[in-house]
């Protein structure tokens, strides 16, 4: 990821915190400021993947939780088996 420029126009050379993707089982490394892994995010419907920074910018963060809680819910009913057959995920 190429470095970002400050309020003066200097090169940012902070270095850049990376994360676990938010799905349950996934480890991948994300970068600050995404949420999913791009499998993952790419996954989700569209109206989910706008909700998400839509919300985070408005600063509305009940909603941000809310919706990230909601494509990890999708994420997990694809990703997680019953264990039994005929048994609710």
């Amino acid at each position: 990821m190429r470095p970002g420029r400050l309020a003066d126009g200097r090169i940012d050379m902070r270095p850049v915190r990376e994360c676990a993707c938010a799905a349950t089982l996934c480890r991948a490394t994300v970068q600050r400021g995404q949420v999913f892994c791009p499998d993952h995010y790419w996954s989700l419907p569209e109206a989910v993947r706008r909700a998400i920074p839509n919300a985070f910018r408005a600063g509305q963060f009940a909603v941000f939780r809310e919706a990230v809680a909601e494509a990890r819910d999708l994420i997990d009913a694809r990703e997680f088996q019953p264990l039994f057959p005929g048994e609710a995920a």
